[in-house]
Parts: structure tokens; C-alpha cells; sequence
């Protein structure tokens, strides 16, 4: 029992730690790519990733959790279903690259990128180096082995400073980034499989792998909702818009995303561990989800307003002189995350505590199924436009989560809304204070100065609050793993 507690208490913390690592190094890549390249060239790469991940999604096939999640018989079994899997996502890389090649001037034509098909083809052999990734990186994880697997994300993700930031600086454009990629993720096939003691055998069995499918097919399926979702409105810019519109648009995105990542995915490790251990005792379960909805929201709340108000000081500071039509986009990005991430970014995590995934593909298509065709409708007006729907529906697909909580689980929408209120009437009040401020002086040496003048005084607004006054207690009792998990969390061991 305590050996067990203390593998899963260090695999938790590995996990985190590789998590946040990678969210700040990935980051400051981009901030310094974004002063190298033009948008236009970020534009390019969004539609190449829109490629490779869409058929990176077949070629895993949800064998990944599978070889996580599943209760073999023996090491014997393990070994048997990791061949299966390594030599599926190879053959189906094989299939898929060559598909690319074949259809290479249709798939670049589609997608408004022609004379790029040696570009696209080059970028296409990630396909058969992830082939190598997923087994033993599944198998790591399995064995809880998350100290492995942070050392090889940590000298992965410094490839592109050592690769791409030098190629670009020598005038490779959209090469570079490419290039960059490839090195990433050929040093994390290298390193994951140096880590493992698993190798591939050349054996193979047929019932297994339909074994595998059958247990794979909502993973699978719950994938490729999520894909869409994410990737929809790259596809309809690229088909109506162009290259320069699509980079300032999906680079702002993703720096927003991962500036609020850093917040949130060193929660999710914890918070779905601790629900998972509550999910038969509801009254519990519910006082810990709102606290830690509460912790999250003290903190994007005040960052997305941030972003919202100083957009044009963020734009420089991110991304420098050449994206000043970017800022629309961060700041209104930025605001809808307050609201998306404080209200909606848990549900997934309860529809998995409570033993009900399906619900999250039945959640994503729901929304997908709105998000679709409101694009379609203004994708050939104006990018402002798609850009306003784009928010709206994502706001949207919160409301729907929310609609999902109360009628599945439960929960009270008032409860939720209260239990995040100090966070958005204190985070306004700031956000009205800086915008008075820009008013007087919009100087980006002087807003500095306002950023850091609201910063307090959300502060003092919190400290006043004596709904908020604990919550900062409860963040450092909740990261402290050993509290965390030392509480009945695995008696199931026992």
C-alpha cells in the first residue's frame, strides 16, 4: 500500500512538472519565432499540423489508452498488444503517407497552399516517427514511470530553440518550423525508446488487434470530435481566407491557450484524482469541484480581462511590431477563456470521474454541430465576423456544459455561477480600472506600469472579499501532494 501511494504520489508530481515545463517552453519558441517570421508563415504551418494531426489521429487508433487503461492477464499480454499496436500505427503511417503523396496537389489545392506539396510531404514522415512514440510512451505511463517521460519532454521541447530559432534566423521560413518539428519529435522516438526496455518482436495477432478496436472505438471517436473542433475553423480560413489571416489568428489562439494551460494543467492531475475518489459521495464531490473552480477562476479571470484591456501591449510584448492586427484576436480570446476555462474547462474531468466519457463526445458534437455551419455562414464575409462567432460559439459550448452538469450530475448552474462571481465582479473592476487608465496615457511603457497598478489592486479587491480569503489556504493544501492523495484516495489497494 505505501509503495504503491508513494509511486502514484511521485508520478503525479513528474506529471505536473512535465506539464508545466513544456507550457512555458513552447511559449517563449513562438515569442521569438513571432519576431523572425512573418504571419504568413505561421498561416502555412497551422494548415500542414491541420494535415499531419488529422491523419495522426487514425494512425494512433486510441491504442495509446488502451495499453494504459487495460487489465492483461500477464507481461506477457502487455508485451503481445504493445506489438499489435506498434505494428498497426506503422503500417497505417505507411498507408497514410502514401495517400499524401498521391493526392499531394489536390490536398494543397483545397487548402489555398499550392506549390507547397514537397513541403507537405516532408512534414508527412512525422507520421511514421510518432509511430514510434506511442507504444513506449504508453507503456512508460503504465508503469507510472513519469520521471522518464519529463526528461525527454524537457529535451524535446528545447529542440526547436536549437534547430528551428537558427534556420529561421537564417531566412528559412516556414522550413524551419518544419524542420524543427521533425527534429522534436525524432529526439522524443530516440529518448522514449531509450527509456523503455520494451522492443518490438515480429509477431502479430490478428484477434487482438479487434480486441483492441472494439475497446477503442469511443476514444477514438471522442478524438476526432475533439480534432474538429479544434481544427474546423483552420480549414474553413485556409478555404476562404489565406495564409496571413490563418497565422495571425491560430498563433494568437495558441498563445492565449497556452498562457491559461499553465494555470489549469497543473490542476487537472489533481482534480481528477481527488473526484475519482469522491464520485460515489456527491455532496463531497461537489464542494471540491467548486473549490478548485474557484482557484482556477481567481487566476484566468484576472489574466483574460487582462489580456482583453492591455491586448495592444500583449501583441507587442508576444509578438511583436508586424502583428498589430492580432490583437483584436488575443484580447478577445483572451477574454472568452476567463469564461470558457473558469466555467467549462472541469467538465470533461467530472464526465470521466463519474465512469460517463460518452458524454464528452456527445457534449463536442453538440457544439461542433453549431460551430460548423455558423462558420460556413460567414466564412465568406469578413474575417472579423468569423472571429466574433468563433468566440460566441465557443461561449456557447460552455453554456452547453453547463446545461450537461446540471441535468446528468446534478449540479446547480447558480452554484457554479456563484462560486465564481467575486472572481468576474473583481477581475471587472480591474479591467475598468485599466481601461480608465489607457484613457489618460496608452503609451506600452506606461501601460506596463497600469498592468502592474491593476494587478494590485485585484489584489486588495480579493483580500477585502471575505468569500475569497481562504481559497489561497485551500491552492497550497491542495498542491501538496501528499495531502492530497493521503486521504482514502487509494484504499482500493489495500
Amino acid at each position: 500500500m505505501k509503495h504503491n501511494n508513494k509511486k502514484i504520489l511521485n508520478a503525479t508530481k513528474w506529471s505536473s512538472v512535465a506539464e508545466i515545463s513544456s507550457r512555458l517552453i513552447a511559449p517563449l519558441t513562438n515569442i521569438i519565432l513571432a519576431r523572425l517570421l512573418v504571419p504568413e508563415a505561421f498561416g502555412i504551418i497551422a494548415t500542414i499540423t491541420l494535415i499531419i494531426t488529422f491523419f495522426d489521429l487514425f494512425v494512433e487508433s486510441g491504442f495509446h489508452n488502451y495499453l494504459i487503461q487495460n487489465k492483461f492477464k500477464s507481461d506477457a499480454d502487455i508485451l503481445k498488444t504493445a506489438n499489435v499496436a506498434f505494428w498497426s500505427n506503422l503500417f497505417l503511417s505507411a498507408c497514410f503517407f502514401i495517400l499524401v503523396v498521391i493526392f499531394r496537389f489536390n490536398i494543397t489545392n483545397l487548402l489555398n497552399i499550392n506549390g507547397l506539396e514537397n513541403l507537405l510531404i516532408v512534414a508527412s514522415t512525422q507520421l511514421f516517427i510518432n509511430a514510434f512514440i506511442s507504444v513506449p510512451s504508453a507503456l512508460l505511463k503504465r508503469n507510472l514511470d513519469f520521471k522518464s517521460i519529463f526528461l525527454v519532454k524537457i529535451a524535446s521541447v528545447f529542440v526547436p530553440l536549437i534547430i528551428t530559432i537558427p534556420l529561421a534566423f537564417l531566412g528559412f521560413s516556414y522550413w524551419s518550423v518544419v524542420i524543427g518539428n521533425l527534429g522534436m519529435s525524432l529526439c522524443t522516438s530516440i529518448l522514449m525508446n531509450l527509456r523503455s526496455s520494451w522492443s518490438p518482436s515480429l509477431s502479430f495477432d490478428f484477434n487482438k488487434l479487434k480486441e483492441m478496436y472494439s475497446f477503442s472505438f469511443w476514444t477514438q471517436l471522442e478524438s476526432i470530435v475533439i480534432w474538429m473542433t479544434i481544427w474546423i475553423d483552420t480549414f474553413i480560413i485556409s478555404y476562404y481566407l489565406n495564409s496571413y489571416y490563418l497565422g495571425i489568428y491560430k498563433t494568437s489562439m495558441s498563445l492565449v491557450n497556452n498562457l491559461m494551460a499553465i494555470v489549469a494543467s497543473s490542476i487537472l492531475p489533481v482534480l481528477f484524482s481527488s473526484l475519482s475518489r469522491l464520485q460515489n459521495d456527491e455532496k463531497e464531490f461537489n464542494i471540491v469541484l467548486l473549490k478548485f473552480q474557484k482557484i482556477v477562476s481567481l487566476i484566468v479571470v484576472p489574466m483574460g480581462i487582462g489580456l482583453y484591456v492591455f491586448q495592444d501591449l500583449a501583441t507587442n510584448i508576444l509578438l511583436g511590431n508586424q502583428w498589430k492586427d492580432a490583437s483584436q484576436i488575443i484580447g478577445l480570446w483572451g477574454l472568452s477563456s476567463a469564461i470558457v476555462v473558469s466555467l467549462g474547462y472541469f467538465n470533461s474531468e467530472v464526465y470521466r470521474a463519474k465512469g460517463r466519457p460518452k458524454l464528452s463526445v456527445v457534449s463536442q458534437t453538440i457544439h461542433l454541430a453549431i460551430l460548423v455551419p455558423s462558420l460556413v455562414a460567414v466564412g465568406n464575409q469578413s474575417f472579423e465576423s468569423l472571429l466574433y462567432v468563433r468566440v460566441l460559439v465557443r461561449v456557447l459550448g460552455t453554456a452547453i456544459g453547463l446545461g450537461f452538469l446540471h441535468y446528468f450530475f446534478e449540479i446547480k448552474i447558480k452554484s457554479i455561477f456563484l462560486n465564481v462571481a467575486p472572481s468576474f465582479y473583481t477581475g471587472a473592476a480591474m479591467g475598468l480600472l485599466g481601461y480608465l487608465l489607457i484613457l489618460l496615457n496608452n503609451n506600452l511603457f506606461i501601460n506596463l506600469i497600469f498592468v502592474v497598478i491593476c494587478s494590485i489592486f485585484y489584489l486588495w479587491l480579493l483580500s477585502i472579499n471575505i468569500s475569497t480569503k481562504n481559497e489561497f489556504e485551500y491552492v497550497k493544501k491542495s498542491f501538496s501532494f501528499i495531502n492530497v492523495f493521503r486521504k482514502k484516495r487509494y484504499n482500493d489497494l489495500n
